[in-house]
């Protein structure tokens, strides 16, 4: 019932590889944390070691090869910390990175997508309002704005979900989460 190994055999049946890289942050936010049992944590780790060891070979990622893009979704308009636009401090922290090269406001106000383009972040499109609706949920709005830059002949190889709502991050976060 691990939904990540069941994602993963499904992605390997299509033809895709899985390189396992044991030093990568993540954080899992729907829940499922095995509520900090590390012995739990431990046995999914061991479960995701024994089913790469029967698969295939440890494979290598060169980090400099990977289109890299930041995905920041506002809805409505963005607030203002101290006198500056919320968005602006994450389109700084991501534009400090030395891998993402692409920054991506998905938004459906005009106002945040003026502000995040004078401030060096992309807003392609704007996004539609029915993607703002309260049932909706990010990976919805994440699903439908990679579709979009897709469409627009710009494929990722690896997408940086980063929100406004935590503005202050430390130097080098999201380059040591990549």
């Amino acid at each position: 019932n691990i939904e990540d190994r069941l994602w993963g055999q499904e992605m390997i049946e299509r033809g895709y590889k899985i390189l396992y890289e044991p030093d990568a942050s993540v954080y899992h936010y729907h829940g499922i944390h095995q509520s900090g049992n590390l012995e739990r944590l431990q046995n999914v780790v061991r479960i995701i070691e024994n089913q790469h060891k029967i698969k295939g070979k440890q494979g290598k990622i060169n980090i400099d090869d990977l289109k890299i893009a930041a995905f920041i979704p506002i809805k409505g308009k963005t607030r203002s910390i101290l006198g500056t636009h919320q968005v602006c401090f994450t389109i700084d922290a991501a534009k400090k990175s030395k891998y993402v090269d692409k920054i991506i406001v998905t938004t459906d106000s005009e106002e945040t997508a003026n502000i995040s383009e004078n401030f060096g972040a992309e807003c392609p499109f704007l996004r539609p309002k029915h993607l703002s609706e309260p049932h909706v949920n990010l990976e919805m709005v994440q699903q439908f704005t990679l579709n979009k830059i897709e469409g627009m002949g710009y494929l990722p190889d690896l997408i940086i979900h980063l929100e406004e709502t935590f503005p202050f991050r430390e130097e080098g976060l999201i380059d040591g989460m990549i």
